[in-house]
């Protein structure tokens, strides 16, 4: 019997080395299963992460976009605005060359037109009929007169036409046009 008992013994010892192997073998599979889930929440994450972020930015960039857009578009909206209204007071500036004010000003504006020029530069100055006899006696001979019925104004230029001062109504309203926009923007409630 004591080979019976021998092979018993070896049987349960390779029976408990089995049982040992593969309980260490599924600890092993455990924990590298366990390591393999933790690795792929962490690439997952990562990858989550990445795209959020990039998503984010698309976000932003649209959001940007946007406003940008709508910047642009309130902009041409005030111009188109500011457009009529300077289209209106042109409509009027014919009107304005009777006013008082202008003609009060007009010596002076033919002054600093004329001091443009040398002293024995010839000097043509073009000016609408109803201003005519008006401005040629400012002139006292100091320059040629021209009647211009499309002038809103005077303008002076040389002889050769190398040299040209504009004192028309319109220009001076071109000069001052930024300034005269943001006032008509702020009388029609909005702040440039």
């Amino acid at each position: 019997m004591a080979l019976d008992e021998l092979l018993a013994a070896l049987t349960r010892d390779a029976q408990a080395e089995a049982d040992r192997v593969l309980t260490t073998a599924r600890a092993e599979a455990a924990s590298i299963a366990a390591a393999s889930e933790t690795e792929v929440d962490r690439r997952r994450a990562n990858v989550l992460d990445t795209r959020m972020a990039e998503l984010e930015q698309d976000v932003e960039r649209a959001l940007s976009e946007a406003r940008l857009a709508a910047r642009r578009e309130v902009l041409e909206a005030r111009e188109r605005l500011l457009d009529r209204v300077f289209a209106a007071v042109k409509e009027g500036l014919a009107g304005a060359l009777d006013h008082p004010r202008f003609r009060e000003g007009l010596p002076q504006r033919l002054a600093e037109g004329l001091s443009a020029f040398g002293p024995a530069e010839t000097v043509v100055v073009a000016a609408p009929p109803r201003l005519a006899a008006t401005v040629k006696r400012l002139l006292d001979g100091r320059a040629s007169l021209e009647k211009d019925p499309a002038i809103l104004g005077v303008c002076l230029r040389s002889a050769d036409g190398a040299v040209r001062v504009d004192a028309t109504l319109d220009a001076r309203l071109d000069t001052r046009r930024r300034e005269l926009a943001r006032a008509a923007l702020r009388q029609l409630g909005f702040e440039p």
